[in-house]
């Protein structure tokens, strides 16, 4: 955490910083594995399985204390390469399987770690930085407000310095320097509260990744985007008060749903058979076990193997092959269906995108000796296992040769009122992994949706200020450009409350369509910009599950405080004199 290598000592173990705030651990707490206790010594980043995205995590132990706990488990090997520049990474993969080296496992590059990354952490920035550009752009309309309301009080004042003859340009300096008085004032308390604000919204990415040395650089580049900012807006306000001297003298991750983006069936759980020598088997026995099991409502077994393919051009690439009937527990399909018999094949969105092949297009796939065609029928979204995957009903008429299975899952469904973790307690003497897919989503993205949560809150309050500022400043304009008449219908005898609740109505249509336009195109845009990101990770075909009851709270909200600024903005009808109707004629 200190950017230094840990030393760690006997029976001391450091953990991923990643599980810190997950589990709320801390220095000094115990840790078991089997029968062995270790004491916690501190924590460490590791750059390739930060995200909670990654399907290993490592802890750091001596030597002795590996050698002593390593027969309780199975041991995992990571075999890694650092490849010259411009090298093609497909082609190093396919040239590393054709010698026949040991390989049980995903093919995990750079650019997937980084994917990975950006679909925790980088979601979490990305809102930042929408809110961001979305306040400055609400900030310009604002000032648009400001500046007019400014004009239009000082009406008389610049009416007499045209009469003066004095000339535009220096009418709208005298103006200008006002603005940029106060432009300035406001750069100045807003890089104040961008540096309360940066520790709480980026603690998380701290641990994670630690503090960058280049303080100076940090703080200069914040300067110069500030700087960038204040020109826009000053920029704008030159153009308003330009445009002002041709007057007279003056806008869900629901949950179950949401792992078919991940390339998960959508049942309930997950069993992995990985790390062993006779996985066919153990899937077997599994499979005998769940055909019996009166609490199990459906269940399937998809075996992956590393199967040849030979493109159209004559080229061969290696792809990891998930075979099995997909139809069970479907994963979302952007394009096209799933494989329903042999000859067809679906391709993950990334897998589809390297290999340059859409829906029609026909591959060789060769399999034990064998070369069998095949059509892609189907493009599906995957974040997993690398993001490259394909999947087939089967690769041979007599079903897969166990012995040259990589790994296999089993998804299962179970009937309603089955307790979900005792019957999971039945199957732990197989010796596979067996996760609740809730809980596997809420340990993936459960740090994320955290974060998601805070920044939720932080829109959500902005909006409402925002909301409030923009619509009182809205009706204050209204009320001051109409002034001369306001004073009119006082004179002639009207009340307050009658020409503030005629107001009020002309003010509450625009700023009903305005709320109602903004969430709407919220729902609509807000899935097909999130679409996009995601899309270039690999979530492909992304869709929102929208909640309309929330939708309409949302709409509650926002209109009870817009109905709250228009009240305010109305009362400025108060400050109006019957008088001035006589004294301040146009």
């Amino acid at each position: 955490m200190n950017n230094v290598c840990p030393v760690v000592g006997e029976r001391e173990v450091y953990a991923p910083v990643c599980y810190r705030s997950l589990y709320g651990l801390c220095v000094g707490d115990k840790m078991r594995i089997g029968n062995e206790e270790l004491t916690i010594a501190g924590f460490i980043r590791d750059s390739q399985m930060n995200s909670m995205m990654a399907s290993s995590k490592r802890f750091l132990v001596t030597k002795s204390d590996y050698e002593r706990i390593k027969n309780q488990g199975d041991e995992e090997y990571l075999i890694e390469f650092l490849l010259k520049e411009n090298t093609d990474t497909d082609s190093f993969a396919d040239d590393y399987k054709k010698a026949e080296m040991y390989s049980n496992g995903p093919t995990i590059t750079k650019p997937l770690i980084r994917m990975m990354n950006a679909l925790s952490d980088g979601i979490m920035i990305f809102v930042i930085l929408l809110v961001g550009i979305a306040v400055l752009l609400i900030s310009l309309l604002c000032i648009r407000f400001i500046t007019a309301l400014g004009v239009e009080q000082d009406r008389k004042e610049v009416g007499m310095l045209k009469a003066l003859g004095i000339e535009n340009k220096h009418i709208r300096l005298l103006f200008f320097s006002k603005y940029i008085l106060f432009s300035f004032a406001g750069a100045v308390l807003g890089f104040l509260d961008a540096g309360i604000l940066k520790r709480p919204l980026s603690q998380k990415l701290r641990e994670l990744y630690g503090v960058s040395d280049k303080g100076l650089f940090s703080v200069a580049t914040a300067i110069l985007v500030c700087i960038l900012i204040q020109t826009v807006i000053l920029l704008f306000i030159r153009h308003v008060l330009k445009k002002m001297e041709k007057m007279s003298t003056l806008e869900a991750l629901f949950s179950p749903q949401f792992v078919t983006y991940m390339g998960i069936g959508d049942a309930g759980i997950r069993m992995d058979v990985r790390q062993s020598e006779n996985i066919g088997e153990i899937t077997g026995k599994l499979l005998e076990e769940l055909g019996t099991d009166p609490d199990v409502l459906k269940y399937v077994a998809l075996k992956t193997v590393s199967c040849p393919a030979v493109l159209s051009d004559g080229s061969q690439v290696n792809l990891i092959v998930e075979t099995g009937n997909h139809s069970v527990f479907p994963v979302k399909y952007a394009e096209g269906k799933q494989p329903e018999k042999e000859g067809e094949i679906a391709l993950s969105s990334l897998q589809a995108q390297d290999l340059g092949l859409h829906i029609g297009d026909m591959l060789e796939l060769i399999h034990d000796g064998e070369s069998r065609p095949a059509v892609v029928c189907g493009i599906y979204s995957d974040i997993t296992n690398g993001g490259k995957t394909a999947k087939v009903r089967s690769l041979t008429s007599g079903g897969n040769a166990d012995d040259q299975i990589m790994w296999s899952i089993l998804y299962v469904s179970l009937k309603d009122g089955v307790h979900t973790e005792q019957w999971m307690k039945k199957y732990t003497c197989y010796g596979v992994d067996i996760v609740d897919i809730a809980e596997y989503v809420k340990g993936t993205y459960g740090p994320t949706i955290k974060q998601m949560e805070m920044a939720k809150l932080v829109a959500i309050g902005i909006a409402l200020l925002i909301i409030m500022l923009v619509v009182m400043l809205f009706m204050r304009l209204m009320i001051e450009k109409k002034r001369y008449h306001i004073s009119l219908k006082k004179a002639l005898g009207f009340q307050n409350d009658c020409i503030r609740r005629n107001y009020f109505i002309n003010g509450f249509i625009p700023v009903t369509a305005g709320v109602l336009g903004g969430v709407l195109s919220g729902n609509i845009l807000g899935e097909s910009i999130c679409g996009q990101i995601l899309k270039s990770f690999g979530a492909y075909g992304f869709h929102f599950v929208i909640r309309w009851e929330h939708v309409l709270l949302i709409l509650v909200i926002l209109m009870v405080t817009a109905a709250a600024a228009l009240n305010l903005g109305t009362s400025e009808v108060k400050k109006i004199k019957a008088y001035e109707c006589c004294v301040r004629k146009e």
